[in-house]
């Protein structure tokens, strides 16, 4: 990177080296997103927004925190370390490691399950105590069915790490995708059974144990069931580990949170929330994880080789990239929140009360989008340089802080007010987390990161200008969301033709290799 912070020839390059197997894996993801949009579909015309499906939520807020808590930092304290010990040449090492972390976390992971289904009636109530006796007594029955899940779900993360440690992303991918394929096919069985609303507990129970036989190959005859206390790459991860865990016991609380606030907002609360909010994780999984995986170990990787520079640039290509896809979905997702809601979930039981609830929800979800996927690379910068006890720290003042601005919230705001909460815990985060990552690897100017984020975003706003202004010209909502996207994008992608985006045209560099590669 030149002194002035525009961009050099070798950065283009490596930006190129990077978004070709993200553009892969997204390509996955797009299409595990697009079967679990449909799946939501299927839900909402099955079981609207009432009592069956908050009681369905409230069962799986504890097991999530579980897998939250406990797997989502593992993954990422234990790529690095196998990364480290792969670079310096000791692959046996690296898999000592990986079957010590595997065969604690299962043991530990089978433990809180069974702990987790013999008192699944206890923390039911303690989760949504002013929800009604019904609902509680369905969510302890569904809760029993859920609580494997976090065994499984924990193997299903170990799995993909190893792959990608291994830079193999394709396939935990193509995993993803097909479990979501299942979990969609055993929702439209089982839901015209006598299960009802536990069928969705049963089906993603199954489409998890699909996911875990198809990942088991990476372990490929190296997996020995051992715990080796005195392997320094175990105590290492241990050490990393325990003040992240310590601080998601706070940090991934929030999910707890708001639906304890919900759960006396009247039935259906909670199933409006949590549709608004499925919405904007599909978005920021579809564009956060092909570039947030393909990323992390090169990352790691320069931390190795202690090359600051090198992870200034990941993390800057990772933002400018990234927000090129943030940008127009919120812009244009704000603009026709309404026709998006009324078609993803308009059918069966899912009223149009219920669409437009959950359409003004998808309006503040859409914003707290920005945090969530460009955290994906601040976490992960965090991650790479091991300053897990730092992480620790911001998340769990950032959490107490919102634990006294969430209640207040939703007094005034009502659910609305939890959604809003949301947007400033995930954006808060991100902002603070960036000016500490500068700090922590040198303060460039970062011009080109501000020019292109301004770029980008005046794109985006007239794009979504364009999408809300050709909505209001047409009545059906399928027309709304198909037109006003359509023009949308084209006045989002031509605008940054105007302004000359430096990121669309490296995009559309990539895209023609492909395209040529392939042909040729």
């Amino acid at each position: 990177m030149h002194p002035d912070g525009r961009l050099a020839e070798r950065p283009v390059s490596s930006n190129r080296s990077l978004l070709r197997p993200a553009l892969v894996v997204t390509l996955c993801v797009a299409l595990g997103q697009v079967v679990g949009a449909v799946t939501q579909m299927v839900i909402a015309a099955a079981f609207g927004a009432g009592a069956d499906l908050d009681s369905y939520l409230i069962a799986t807020t504890l097991p999530q925190f579980v897998i939250a808590v406990l797997m989502t930092a593992l993954s990422f304290v234990l790529i690095p370390t196998f990364v480290e010990y792969s670079v310096a040449g000791h692959e046996s090492d690296a898999w000592k490691t990986a079957n010590s972390v595997i065969t604690l976390c299962m043991l530990l992971l089978a433990l809180l399950a069974l702990m987790g289904m013999l008192s699944a009636k206890f923390h039911v109530r303690l989760v949504a105590p002013g929800s009604s006796s019904d609902s509680l007594s369905l969510a302890a029955k569904i809760a029993v069915v859920l609580w494997p899940t976090v065994l499984l779900t924990g193997a299903v993360n170990l799995l993909s790490s190893l792959y990608q440690a291994k830079n193999r992303f394709t396939w935990p991918a193509i995993v993803a995708a097909l479990g979501s394929a299942a979990n969609l096919v055993l929702i439209l069985i089982l839901t015209r059974t006598t299960l009802g609303i536990e069928s969705l507990a049963v089906s993603l129970l199954l489409s998890l144990v699909l996911q875990v036989v198809l990942l088991t190959p990476v372990l490929s005859g190296r997996f020995h069931p051992r715990i080796d206390w005195g392997d320094p790459g175990l105590r290492r991860i241990v050490s990393l580990l325990w003040p992240l865990i310590c601080s998601s016991l706070v940090a991934r609380f929030t999910p707890v949170l708001e639906r304890y606030l919900a759960s006396d907002m009247g039935a259906g609360t909670i199933s409006q929330l949590g549709y608004a909010y499925k919405i904007v994780v599909l978005l920021a999984a579809l564009i956060s994880t092909g570039m947030g995986t393909v990323i992390f170990p090169t990352m790691a990787s320069t931390v190795a080789k202690n090359d600051m520079a090198g992870l200034r640039r990941a993390v800057s290509q990772g933002f400018r990239m990234m927000w090129l896809g943030i940008a127009p979905v919120v812009a244009i997702g704000f603009a026709l929140a309404l026709p998006i809601t009324v078609v993803l979930f308009r059918r069966g039981a899912f009223s149009q009360a219920d669409a437009a609830a959950v359409s003004r929800l998808l309006q503040a979800y859409l914003l707290s989008l920005i945090g969530m996927s460009l955290g994906s690379i601040t976490g992960r910068t965090f991650y790479a340089l091991k300053r897990t006890r730092l992480i620790a720290v911001m998340g769990g003042v950032s959490t107490l802080t919102y634990f006294g601005y969430a209640p207040l919230f939703a007094r005034h705001w009502g659910a609305l007010g939890i959604a809003l909460a949301c947007v400033v815990l995930f954006n808060l985060d991100v902002i603070v987390n960036t000016v500490v990552i500068r700090a922590m690897t040198g303060k460039p100017r970062g011009t080109a990161l501000m020019v292109s984020f301004v770029k980008t975003g005046l794109a985006a706003v007239v794009g979504g200008c364009a999408a809300w202004g050709i909505s209001r010209l047409v009545a059906n909502v399928w027309a709304q969301m198909v037109f006003g996207g359509a023009g949308g994008l084209a006045a989002y992608g031509g605008t940054l033709m105007i302004v000359r985006s430096t990121e669309l045209k490296t995009l559309a560099v990539i895209v023609l290799d492909k395209v040529g590669s392939r042909s040729a």
